[in-house]
């Protein structure tokens, strides 16, 4: 899906560079142009702010079962007393729990990357020159790129949370 979305980005570079339509030239306004700006930033700093918000609050919902098993790496300790672990009671039941909590911000994540690229296909409809177009979608593009999912994007927020590791 990542992938998909950085490359629906790229379709607005080929609907903008290849003239399949012809659009009336029009003199671009700067006041729509300042309005564009301001709402393409706006999605970026979203796209940083919210997921985390969403992310954290859909961890904090999930109850996580954790038992407390004997460490078999440690060694035995005073009197006999054997260190214990957490561990989750059902690891698969946690995997599919770290997909149904952590994709949904990740979503959100991807589309306001996304809206900065459309903002930029917008100012092209509106008569704006290729610098400026091409500056909003290739934001886009970044931001999205940046977002590479990893094991790490989906399972590092719940291991901090419960402060145990999930078996991979």
């Amino acid at each position: 899906m990542w992938f998909a979305m950085l490359c629906s980005q790229l379709v607005y570079v080929a609907l903008l560079a290849i003239p399949l339509v012809e659009v009336q030239p029009t003199a671009p306004d700067d006041t729509t142009l300042a309005l564009l700006i301001c709402l393409a930033i706006g999605c970026a700093i979203a796209s940083f702010l919210v997921p985390p918000f969403l992310l954290r609050s859909a961890i904090e919902r999930h109850r996580f079962e954790l038992r407390e098993v004997p460490d078999p790496t440690a060694p035995v300790g005073f009197r006999g007393v054997v260190p214990t672990i957490r561990e989750y009671t059902d690891p698969s039941a946690v995997r599919r729990q770290v997909s149904a909590i952590a994709f949904a911000p990740f979503i959100v994540s991807m589309a306001l990357a996304e809206a900065v690229s459309a903002i930029g296909l917008v100012s092209a409809f509106l008569g704006q020159p290729a610098h400026v177009w091409g500056a909003f979608i290739a934001t886009g593009m970044v931001l999205t790129a940046i977002r590479l999912p990893t094991d790490a994007t989906f399972i590092g927020p719940i291991e901090r949370h419960t402060g145990v590791p999930v078996p991979r």
